[in-house]
């Protein structure tokens, strides 16, 4: 099991128009934002994740809003006293990830690579910028893969099949672009049944 360096390096695409409001907010989301993944073989996706409530006046139901597609089903959602937020979602592929809106900055894909899988998610910042809190934390990304990861980028902590992501904000607000990429082994095929 090995860790990688950096990314490599992209050119990014042209961003969605978003207002400078929108990418404070978005900034301000990310702020501590923890998540949790669970994919499973056919792509499914288990998701928990914590994070920084972006106004004090929001409700459970406009945060709901936020996780509303047809690929997503929210199993629970709870506005905390901390001002995060924690949501427990199902996905039906994880590819579907940026149809919600709260993720719409997000592509992921999974390609076939050998006897191996991978798994990419990018991060596309609209406004890249410096953000001047040195030790404000950014996000947290583990992720559970159903087999043994052979190598993530960006520095990842390894441990079987799961890997884990963490940036500081100023890291991650910097970036136009961050390919988050694992590589674990294929799943193995389901036993054909036969008939006696």
């Amino acid at each position: 099991m090995t860790s990688t360096g950096e990314a490599r390096a992209r050119r990014p695409r042209a961003a969605s128009p978003l207002s400078v409001g929108m990418v404070a907010a978005i900034a301000g989301g990310l702020s501590g934002c923890v998540i949790d993944a669970t994919v499973r073989p056919d792509g499914w996706c288990k998701l928990r994740m914590i994070y920084p409530l972006i106004s004090n006046q929001t409700t459970v139901a406009l945060e709901k809003r936020r996780f509303n597609s047809a690929h997503f089903r929210v199993a629970a959602l709870r506005l905390r006293g901390d001002g995060t937020a924690k949501v427990e979602a199902g996905i039906d592929d994880v590819t579907k990830l940026s149809t919600a809106q709260v993720f719409r900055a997000v592509t992921v894909s999974r390609t076939r690579e050998g006897a191996d899988d991978r798994l990419t998610a990018t991060f596309r910042n609209a406004i890249p910028r410096t953000v001047k809190d040195e030790g404000k934390p950014g996000p947290r990304i583990n992720l559970t893969l159903p087999a043994p990861v052979r190598e993530a980028n960006w520095n990842a902590a390894v441990s079987g099949n799961r890997v884990t992501w963490s940036f500081s904000l100023v890291e991650f607000l910097k970036h136009p672009v961050i390919d988050l990429s694992v590589r674990y082994a294929a799943p193995a095929e389901p036993a054909r049944r036969t008939s006696r």
